[in-house]
């Protein structure tokens, strides 16, 4: 059986929006955290 790289717990590092003109913006803020976490089943 192959098994799936995706499934696991994940760590957000950063997030950040970027407009035409190369602004950077965090709708968040700079010290956002965040996880996601994907099973096997497709339930959590």
């Amino acid at each position: 059986m192959v098994q799936n790289p995706f499934v696991g717990t994940w760590r957000l590092v950063s997030f950040e929006l970027k407009d035409i003109n190369g602004e950077v913006t965090y709708p968040y803020g700079k010290d956002t955290i965040g996880y996601l976490m994907y099973a096997e089943d497709r339930y959590i």
